[in-house]
């Protein structure tokens, strides 16, 4: 095993940045083309997480993913899901969190802007919102976009507001077999329509049969081989004079990237760096001053001048970390030789995983159930069949620190560089195996290594 991890290392793209003064960095092969980051900065209590992934790596690459499947879904979190779910049902090497979604009284999962997986559309974009895309042309970001039109056969063209959404008042929206469960607004109109397309690309012409038309009030899924057009309010008009039978067309397309070279896409915002500068504008892409200039845990994406990407996530909200602001994260991605970067959801959104474990720690005290995300396919080491276990204190008192280790049935020890650690409850462990103690509880520290994943309970007691 040990020289598999010697061999990981010598493909992975090389590392070497500089943390700073009083920062301690841990970096870790994880697959060819793929390094895992850990950064400690007790000076100004910071806590990063990130992974680079090589774009040109023969056997590891990026997907984007839809944390329920589908858009939209049955049940209590609306097609939401956890970054660790993502990552455990893709079989990926690691994930990070991926766009806003609506957070209101009911929290779906909507992407609020562009989403594009495997070449389809799964959602459009966000006013003029940031966006990153990749594929086997490299990668690009920027802002997109969007325009759709249904033509009736013998009509006139009608706007389509948007792909996979609620549907808003006086908006018409196309809901693809992506959507999954279509929920019907009140006093809406409803054309259900019969097409071969089975997946919508950003680039879309695509001709149907309408099914029916009128008003609906129970949520039903779209078939493989069907399309639903949702109108409400002034909008309901522009349907009224489609009739079951009637052929129509429709058009969707999305600029702002060439699809020739792209064929994953994940919206976010607002940019933090243009051609290797600091480039914010919040206000123009919807965000206030206070989300730029406060501080707050942080997730972002970022291409380098060799088209790499970064997916970093920044502790925030509790005492391993303070956060980011905006200009502080996008200095961040400058200093990680980022060309290009834009901000993702944050908050307690923020999520990183790394073979299987949740590295960071997440300000909500456990992982948000988030819309959608980003996770990263490859080889997985082959799991080791010996014994294999986590070495050190069952307890340790309050304001203390505990080292760790993973040994196996020999009694050696497990290189450090080949073991990811992440620890749950009232401590933090660092990925050079330390354990720091934050408050009296109960502790689960993990361990990631050889292809399986160690547990190891650890109690707190209170210094007094």
């Amino acid at each position: 095993m040990r020289v598999i991890g010697y061999l990981l290392a010598a493909l992975c793209a090389a590392v070497t940045l500089a943390g700073g003064p009083g920062t301690q960095v841990w970096e870790k092969p994880i697959a060819p083309g793929l390094t895992y980051r850990m950064e400690v900065d007790s000076t100004r209590k910071r806590v990063i997480q990130a992974v680079r992934l090589s774009l040109g790596s023969p056997v590891t690459h990026a997907v984007t993913a839809l944390a329920g499947g589908t858009v939209f879904e049955a049940g209590k979190y609306h097609g939401r899901g956890r970054v660790s779910d993502m990552v455990s049902s893709a079989d990926a090497l690691a994930g990070i969190n991926g766009d806003f979604f609506p957070y209101g009284t009911t929290p779906t999962g909507d992407p609020l802007g562009l989403m594009v997986r495997n070449g389809e559309l799964l959602s459009s974009p966000y006013k003029d919102r940031a966006a990153l895309a990749w594929g086997p042309g490299g990668s690009a970001m920027g802002p997109t976009t969007f325009e759709g039109f249904v033509i009736p056969e013998g009509g006139t063209a009608i706007a389509i507001s948007g792909v996979n959404q609620q549907c808003g008042n006086d908006e018409l929206v196309l809901e693809t077999p992506a959507c999954g469960i279509v929920s019907y607004p009140a006093q809406c109109m409803v054309v259900k329509l019969r097409t071969r397309e089975p997946m919508w690309g950003p680039r879309a012409a695509v001709t149907a049969t309408v099914e029916s038309v009128g008003a609906e009030s129970t949520d039903t899924a779209v078939p493989m081989n069907g399309a639903v057009l949702v109108a409400r309010g002034t909008r309901r008009q522009d349907l009224s004079g489609l009739a079951a039978g009637r052929r129509i067309a429709i058009h969707l397309r999305v600029d702002g990237f060439d699809w020739e070279k792209y064929d994953n896409v994940i919206g976010g915002g607002p940019m933090l760096v243009r051609g290797g500068k600091i480039s914010i504008d919040g206000a123009k892409e919807g965000f206030g001053s206070s989300f730029t200039e406060n501080k707050h845990p942080r997730s972002a994406i970022g291409r380098t001048a060799s088209g790499d990407l970064w997916l970093v996530e920044v502790d925030g909200r509790q005492e391993t970390g303070d956060g980011l602001t905006l200009p502080d994260l996008a200095e961040l991605m400058i200093r990680y030789g980022c060309v290009d970067a834009m901000n993702l959801d944050g908050g307690g959104s923020s999520t990183l995983n790394v073979r299987g474990l949740t590295v960071n720690r997440p300000s909500d005290g456990k992982e948000r159930y988030v819309a959608n995300g980003i996770v990263i396919m490859g080889p997985h080491e082959q799991p080791y069949e010996g014994e294999l276990k986590i070495e050190g204190p069952k307890s340790l008192q309050m304001g203390s620190g505990a080292q760790f280790e993973v040994l196996r049935a020999d009694g050696t020890t497990a290189s450090n560089s080949e073991i990811v650690w992440n620890a749950t409850g009232g401590a933090w462990i660092d990925q050079g195996g330390m354990l720091h103690s934050l408050a009296p509880g109960p502790v689960l520290v993990g361990a990631a290594v050889y292809g399986r994943k160690l547990t190891f309970a650890v109690s707190v007691a209170s210094s007094g």
